[in-house]
Order: C-alpha cells, then sequence, then structure tokens
C-alpha cells in the first residue's frame, strides 16, 4: 500500500477515486492534478514507473484542509539520479526497471531522511496576481466542447496560477458558476473529456496560495 505523507481524510479520498483527476507521484513526492487534452483517454492504470509522460500541474497545498504539501523533489531526484549514480544515458520516459532499486519508489528520498522543502513564502509571493495579469477568455477552436467549457466571468477567486489553470482549461480544476464550487475534474476515466459534463469534486482551500475559497451557492 502506498504511504502518502499527507494525512487529510478528504484529501485521501480523492486520491482514492480514479475518477477524480488528481494524483500522487510518491517517487517525487509530487501531488498534482492533471491535464486531459482534446481526445486523450486516461490509461487503464496510472503510470508511476514513468518519469515524464502525461502532463500535470503541481499544487503547493491541500485543497480540503488548507495545509502546505511537504514539496516536490524532482530536482534533488535528478541531482541523485545524475549525480550520485551516473545515468546520464537513461531515457526519462523509460520503464525504470534498469534503475537502481531506491529510484524506483520513495525509498530514495525516505532513506536519506528529507522533511519538508516547500518555502512558504516563495509559493505566496509566487502566487499574487501582477499588474497586467486579467481573466480574459479566448475561445479556441475546442472551447465549443462541453468538457472544455471555461466561466465566462472572472470567478471570486484567483492567484496567478488559479488564473492560468482555468483559462488554460485543459488543466483539470476550474470554477462552476452555477453552484459556485471551486474543485477538481470528476470524470469518467474511460472516456475522453470532450464531451463530458463538467462535474467536480468540491475543494474548500485554493491548492497553488492555500487562501480559503468562497462558499459555494450549495446550502448546507
Amino acid at each position: 500500500m502506498m504511504s502518502i505523507p499527507h494525512s487529510c481524510e478528504d484529501m485521501l479520498a480523492a486520491l482514492a477515486d480514479p475518477s477524480t483527476l488528481l494524483r500522487y507521484s510518491p517517487r517525487t513526492r509530487d501531488f498534482h492534478i492533471l491535464t486531459m487534452p482534446m481526445g486523450e483517454v486516461l490509461p487503464a492504470e496510472w503510470p508511476t514507473d514513468r518519469l515524464a509522460g502525461w502532463i500535470v500541474m503541481e499544487i503547493c497545498f491541500c485543497p480540503w484542509c488548507g495545509d502546505l504539501l511537504p514539496g516536490a523533489l524532482n530536482v534533488q531526484y535528478f541531482d541523485i539520479f545524475f549525480d550520485e549514480y551516473g545515468l546520464d544515458d537513461y531515457d526519462a520516459i523509460s520503464s525504470s526497471d534498469a534503475l537502481p532499486e531506491e529510484l524506483r519508489s520513495d525509498a530514495w528520498w525516505r532513506r536519506r531522511e528529507i522533511g519538508p522543502t516547500a518555502d512558504l513564502k516563495e509559493i505566496r509571493g509566487y502566487a499574487k496576481l501582477r499588474e497586467g495579469d486579467r481573466y480574459e477568455v479566448v475561445q479556441p477552436d475546442f472551447t465549443s466542447l462541453p468538457g472544455y467549457q471555461v466561466p465566462h466571468e472572472a470567478p471570486p477567486h484567483l492567484c496567478r496560477s488559479s488564473l492560468r489553470v482555468i483559462l488554460r482549461n485543459t488543466d483539470m480544476y476550474t470554477y462552476v458558476p452555477e453552484t459556485g464550487e471551486f474543485g477538481i475534474r470528476v470524470i469518467d476515466p474511460k472516456r475522453a473529456v470532450d464531451h463530458q459534463p463538467i462535474r467536480v469534486r468540491a475543494v474548500r482551500f485554493c491548492p497553488w496560495c492555500g487562501d480559503e475559497l468562497p462558499k459555494s451557492k450549495l446550502p448546507g
């Protein structure tokens, strides 16, 4: 059973549900929301033995309890990958079978007792909106598809990352104006997103700046 370095029950429930497009990569200790290009279907099993391939959007805060997550270890992983093991010729999208055993899982960072690395000040600084950051909906051809609709008006909360994610619309995090919910997309994983209705697993905190989100319009 995979050991996850965050104990929020809502987060664990979301990660256990394959239809919720949130994933955790133990090898690099990063939590991320998936990107779903038009026409793509999720693999039957999430490829945990690959270092690259599917595009994802790393998150910094738990979307349900608001805690700062421990921080991804991509840089540290590849420092060890190249400097300690000298794996300069390894193809990063290949199977992990050829790798040293500890580099195939979270064993490398657990053995080295690497604790939290996330820098709260740096994360919040990056998340602040800059002058010129505006919510402007651009309509590429595929926005007519039901599964890629974006809110026409600016959501009631935006940081720099959430603004880009919601406008990009292939990142599976959005705001639903009808219900006032921010959330991670929930889909039928056996079908492309293109014609699926927009459903979300509602969240309470912004995954990138950690701010508490406005209450939804739903009762209760």
